[in-house]
């Protein structure tokens, strides 16, 4: 009951974050008088997006809670992580960080719960935030989300950051419930994380990089489109 509540308090706080942020942003709009009709019509899309994300993850956590399979479908994974750009932006600009996409277009479809992968890949992109921002990016501003495939029945997600890496006495508890390097962290995310790319039938870990920084990546199986057949 434990680890499922600070699951929800996880997987919520994000979206709910965002709408706070933009909801405040519109109110100064307004209150500073004659709002710019664009850029208030920008920030109640992002609200709404926001929302939107909330509900689908309330959808997927009851959905979790019943004993039914989750909700997939063949997903492009070069469609999926540039979307995920509309709702790690306002975080990245916030914290002065760049994200550069690197996404091999030619990478067959995966089967996949989209809103599970992409809460993946936002949780390993506010991370690398996280740390780039508490050596006030000493080493660059840039996080490169990457896809590549590794094998043909595998293709892989990676986020390549520059902050400190992952120090050696945490590498063993990196993915245990509840163990955070975070002033505010909960120690859920990375778990859950890997929890749900098992699901997939892939793996989430993490390398350091040579020069600075860590690639926090996870792999998922491949599913081949057949082309279809013509009418005979």
């Amino acid at each position: 009951m434990g680890e499922m509540t600070a699951s929800i308090a996880h997987e919520i706080n994000q979206p709910l974050t965002a709408i706070s942020m933009y909801a405040q942003s519109s109110i100064k709009l307004i209150e500073r008088g004659n709002a710019d009709p664009d850029k208030l019509r920008a920030a109640l899309e992002k609200l709404n997006t926001q929302s939107l994300r909330a509900g689908a993850i309330i959808e997927r956590i009851q959905r979790f809670a019943r004993p039914q399979q989750g909700q997939q479908e063949m997903t492009r994974l070069s469609v999926l992580l540039t979307d995920l750009l509309k709702l790690a932006e306002s975080d990245a600009r916030l914290h002065e960080v760049e994200l550069k996409f690197e996404l091999d277009q030619d990478l067959p479809a995966v089967l996949c719960d989209p809103i599970q992968i992409q809460q993946v890949a936002l949780n390993l992109i506010r991370n690398a935030i996280d740390a780039m921002s508490e050596i006030h990016r000493a080493f660059g501003r840039t996080i490169v989300i990457q896809t590549r495939a590794v094998s043909p029945q595998m293709v892989e997600v990676a986020v390549v950051d520059q902050g400190p890496g992952v120090a050696e006495d945490v590498e063993d508890l990196l993915f245990t419930p509840f163990h955070t390097t975070k002033k505010d962290g909960m120690g859920m995310g990375l778990s859950i994380c890997r929890t749900i790319i098992a699901q997939h039938g892939g793996v989430l870990s993490f390398r350091n990089n040579e020069n600075c920084g860590a690639s926090f990546y996870f792999t998922l199986p491949v599913e081949v489109i057949p082309d279809e057949q013509p009418d005979e």
